[in-house]
């Protein structure tokens, strides 16, 4: 038995100690490892601890088999017994706290390693996502960036820091169709703009090829301020280029072909304006917002014979003309400016170094900018020197016809007594031979005679009347005479003077008169003329069978008389002359007409001097509508309105 025992705790010695000596190597071995892990002092602990077993292992080995032979077999198991019964617990027990200090340790260790693997294993995991999420953002918004260059109105390109091209949108290569199929990626500014000039892209390059090249390499790779380019096709182009922080070159080009168009028509057009202002009469200025005048075209001291320079910065009221325009225009004149509103015709006066008086209409419209905001105004002027002459002899030739007139008038209306007196005799004595009041006259020729010696006087004597009185009216010589009237009773006077010639063509006359209407204040001879006139034009011009009607009513402060017939009417455009003088309503000179045209004129004096208003509706063949409205003035209403 007692070798069985050597051999077990011989096995047991060798088992701990390689146990021992291999860990140590194995430690030693990964120190690194295991000092980076932070297992280096858990694992010396537990190395420590397979140690003290093993000599405590050599110790109870030599006790036994080594000690017998040089100790002798009694101290030797005396040693046994006391290391066995005292140490030996002591040391299992120190090495048992030691393997499990180490291996809690090293446990320990481990799942804090574990818990920081597991965060790290979250933490790429997070990062991964996040970067996924920042590729998917930059990719949208690299998707985005394109989709907005694309949808650009205007040309977009970019070349690196090397000039070679990056990127460019279809709009580029459409504004240059002829190199568009040089625009690719990596192609350099050089090349594209040497095949562009060799396949005649830029005109302004023909003849000074290699030059021009050079000079627009240089504007490309130091840009400052914006060129624009003419292309082969007639349109322009204006080329923006700007450097970015690391160093590439960001292009725009714009199509401005129909900005140049408009440029063009423009310079045309100012030309036109240019030319149409030095050809033209008129001279052109303008005042700015304060009302100073700012601009005069050259014609201004041409017509006027004032130097510009002199009017520019004033305003209006400087201008020296205040005394040179009529009053009630200046003032007026004035407000408008103030007031921003246009004015037309305004006319002033300027004298000439020689003495010469021009005048000038001035015309002006107030100018506004988007906003609304008052610029100042622009205008013309216009020389009516000529116009104005013109004017001043027409003047002066109305007021000689006047005078003239005036002086005929006043001749006629003092010559009516001379006029009247023969003519009354001559009728009176020629009734007086018809009636033969004395006798018979012997032969009937005589008669016959006397007769028609008594219808021309008569005749004769109703004109001379007619323009004696229409004289009379003019020169202010026919004074009215205003009295409360009845109606009916003027009426029926007028029904009276009227019905033997009614009768005689078989003319119905009817009055209607209204039972509202008062009397009338007015001049009895002149409305009884009035109304006569009228009447008389109407039996006159009525055919046989016909009727006649007078309406008498009260209206709105006026007493309306309306003559209504069915005669043969009047062409509308003399229906508005029948009350000039002389005036017939048929201009057919070879038509046999009564009397001398001059019955409507004069109602129609008569009626202005009654302030009333006189009206005609005439319509061929169908009939004729004289409407008469005299205003119902009593004495105390007409004192009232004085």
């Amino acid at each position: 038995m007692i070798w069985q025992s050597v051999v077990t705790m011989t096995i047991i010695d060798v088992i701990v100690i390689l146990l021992t000596l291999g860990s140590s190597v194995l430690l030693f071995r990964n120190r690194q490892l295991l000092s980076q892990l932070g297992g280096l002092f858990p694992a010396a602990i537990i190395i420590g601890a397979l140690a003290t077993l093993a000599l405590m292992y050599l110790y109870d080995f030599a006790t036994m088999h080594l000690f017998p032979i040089f100790l002798g077999t009694e101290r030797s198991m005396a040693l046994m017994r006391e290391f066995h019964l005292g140490y030996i617990w002591i040391g299992i027990v120190i090495v048992s706290l030691l393997l499990f200090l180490g291996i809690f340790l090293l446990i320990s260790r481990f799942a804090q390693l574990h818990k920081q693997h597991l965060r790290q294993n979250e933490q790429q995991t997070r990062l991964v996502d996040e970067l996924k999420q920042a590729k998917a953002v930059t990719t949208t918004s690299h998707e985005l960036l394109t989709d907005a260059i694309e949808a650009l109105s205007d040309g977009f390109v970019l070349f690196d820091a090397n000039d070679r091209l990056v990127l460019c949108n279809s709009k580029y290569r459409e504004l240059h169709p002829i190199v568009a199929d040089k625009m690719v990626p990596g192609a350099t500014v050089e090349d594209i703009i040497r095949i562009a000039v060799k396949r005649g892209q830029h005109p302004e390059a023909a003849g000074r090829e290699e030059e021009w090249i050079q000079q627009r390499l240089v504007a490309f790779r130091n840009p400052t301020v914006s060129v624009e380019q003419q292309l082969k096709s007639g349109g322009w182009l204006r080329v923006y280029e700007r450097k970015t922080v690391d160093g590439a070159t960001v292009g725009i080009r714009t199509d401005i072909t129909t900005l140049k168009e408009r440029e063009h028509a423009l310079r045309e057009s100012e030309e036109r304006f240019k030319d149409f202002a030095s050809a033209s009469s008129d001279y052109f200025w303008e005042m700015d917002r304060e009302l100073r005048f700012s601009f005069f075209s050259d014609r201004f001291t041409d017509v006027t014979g004032v130097s510009s320079d002199w009017l520019l910065g004033k305003t209006r009221q400087v201008s020296e003309i205040e005394n040179r325009a009529d009053p009630n225009a200046y003032r007026q004149h004035l407000k408008d400016l103030a007031a921003h509103r246009p004015f037309r015709n305004f006319v002033h006066s300027r004298e000439r170094s020689e003495g010469e008086l021009v005048y000038l209409s001035i015309s002006g419209v107030p100018v506004f900018d988007e906003d609304g905001k008052f610029c100042g105004y622009r205008g013309i002027g216009t020389d009516i020197t000529v116009q104005k002459r013109a004017e001043k002899r027409r003047d002066e030739a109305l007021a000689e016809t006047e005078r003239a007139n005036r002086a005929k008038s006043q001749f006629l209306a003092n010559m009516s007594h001379e006029l009247r007196t023969p003519l009354n005799a001559i009728s009176g004595f020629s009734q007086m031979l018809t009636g033969e009041l004395f006798g018979p006259l012997g032969s009937p020729k005589y008669k016959e005679y006397a007769d028609d010696i008594s219808a021309s006087s008569n005749h004769l004597l109703s004109l001379v009347n007619d323009i004696l009185d229409l004289s009379a009216i003019e020169a202010g010589k026919y004074p009215l005479v205003k009295e409360s009237l009845i109606v009916h009773e003027i009426i029926d006077d007028c029904r009276r003077f009227i019905a033997t010639a009614a009768d005689l063509k078989g003319i119905t006359y009817s009055v209607e008169i209204s039972a509202d209407v008062q009397p009338l204040f007015a001049d009895r001879r002149a409305l009884k003329q009035i109304l006569l006139n009228v009447l008389s034009n109407a039996v006159k011009f009525t055919a046989e069978n016909g009727h006649v009607t007078l309406k008498a009513t009260a209206s709105n402060c006026h007493h309306v008389f309306e003559i209504c017939d069915t005669g043969e009417g009047v062409l509308a455009d003399r229906v508005q002359r029948l009350t000039e003088p002389f005036i017939r309503s048929d201009p057919d000179p070879h038509k046999s007409q009564e009397g001398t045209g001059l019955g409507l004129a004069i109602v129609k004096l008569l009626v202005d001097l009654h302030e009333g208003e006189l009206t005609i509706e005439s319509e061929v063949e169908i009939g004729t509508i004289v409407t008469v409205a005299i205003p119902s003035k009593t004495p105390q209403l007409s004192r009232a309105i004085q």
